[in-house]
């Protein structure tokens, strides 16, 4: 079985919601570094 370029963005897809869907409570990264009070590394 090959996957074609059309499964493979499907794939994507999928897994990209299901990242954005466990991950939309989590604050940003800017957010994080202001709550801990110190500078990123850039």
């Amino acid at each position: 079985m090959s996957l074609t370029m059309q499964d493979l963005d499907a794939i994507e897809k999928v897994v990209g919601e299901q990242i954005e869907e466990r991950t939309k409570n989590l604050p940003t990264r800017d957010e994080f570094f202001n709550k801990l009070k110190i500078q990123p590394a850039i």
